[in-house]
């Protein structure tokens, strides 16, 4: 170890038996290091608290070391308890293997002097890149959304290496476990964000529960104006239409907190009297009592892959260029 206690390179390397040249390629992802060994390296620099010195690793490269991450403004401010603030917890966590900082930004679509190595963008959609200045396209970029619509088709016309999450898998699980309960009334509480009233979301939760004889058409929506102030006192007016129901399906898990609230004053018990599934997996969902079941997907799966892509796009690697993670689904109690 250097005389300052810092651990380098070099320490790495003694401890692999390798040299510094493939503890440098591993780290930086500089070059070609087989996978194993490479696994091997990172492991090692884990277990010895090693921090790439960035500023050197700028002025020899000449980057910045900086990656900014966008995030819609609206996307932000209603997912503000979802896995949003651990996604980015995640993909920073990633981005300091490489030596790398996290910038992150609501409003990619002004900004034209962006001194960063590579954009990571959540959510992306037609709109969000045709907002973009031309200049944005000329640095590495990487984008994540859940499948639906026509999100792959858009991407690929801007040529974005993307990591997509499919909610079917994780559907098609809580289907699943549903028909094997027996439920046959299900409804679904929906957020709407625009003026469609059946959205793709739904449309997706539709089709798979036919798939299980569970019909879920467009009378059994029950739409939740977007006014945060007013979404318990709104679930409250409908709490005698969801009595009809066995299964209420949140949409958006922004409702969740308001749903339990509601429930509550109803004096409603979950899963008791309503029993209800939430789409997103939102962290703080855990914690209520009974815990909300839930599709989820791995964050820390999706971080990785981001910044993997990120990397090799900012190095001019020709690898992959996508990645598609399945759902799944988890039951915590609260149906019955």
């Amino acid at each position: 170890m250097s005389e300052n206690n810092r651990v380098t390179l070099q320490d790495i390397a003694d401890e692999v038996g390798v040299s510094r040249v493939h503890v440098s390629r591993a780290i930086y992802s500089r070059g070609y290091v087989e996978e194993r060994l490479r696994k091997k390296i990172l492991k090692k620099a884990e277990e010895l608290n090693y921090a790439p010195n960035r500023l050197a690793t700028a002025l020899v490269s000449g980057k910045t070391m900086n990656v900014l991450l966008a995030i819609s403004k609206g996307f932000y401010y209603y997912d503000i308890m979802s896995p949003v603030p651990n996604m980015i917890k995640c993909i920073s966590n990633e981005l300091e293997k490489y030596g790398y900082w996290l910038q992150v930004s609501a409003d990619l679509e002004e900004r034209r002097d962006i001194k960063a190595d590579g954009i990571i963008i959540l959510g992306g959609s037609e709109k969000k890149f045709r907002a973009f200045p031309e200049e944005l396209f000329l640095k590495p970029m990487v984008t994540s959304f859940k499948m639906g619509g026509n999100k792959i088709e858009t991407v690929e016309k801007y040529s974005i290496p993307y990591v997509a999450y499919d909610a079917f898998s994780g559907l098609l699980k809580l289907a699943e476990f549903v028909a094997k309960k027996n439920i046959s009334k299900v409804c679904v509480m929906n957020l709407p964000s625009g003026n469609d009233p059946f959205p793709v979301k739904i449309s997706e939760i539709s089709t798979v529960f036919q798939k299980y004889g569970i019909n879920v058409g467009k009378d059994d929506v029950i739409n939740i104006a977007r006014k945060t102030e007013r979404l318990t006192s709104q679930i409250l007016d409908v709490m005698p239409i969801l009595k009809k129901y066995e299964l209420c399906i949140l949409s958006s898990e922004i409702l969740a907190s308001h749903f339990y609230q509601a429930a509550s004053i109803a004096k409603l018990k979950i899963p008791e009297d309503i029993s209800i599934a939430g789409y997103d997996n939102a962290y703080y969902t855990q914690n209520f009592n009974p815990p909300l079941s839930s599709l989820y997907f791995s964050i820390e799966e999706l971080a990785q892959k981001l910044v993997s892509l990120l990397i090799s796009s900012i190095n001019g690697d020709k690898g992959e260029r996508y990645h598609v993670m399945n759902t799944d689904f988890t039951d915590r109690g609260s149906i019955r």
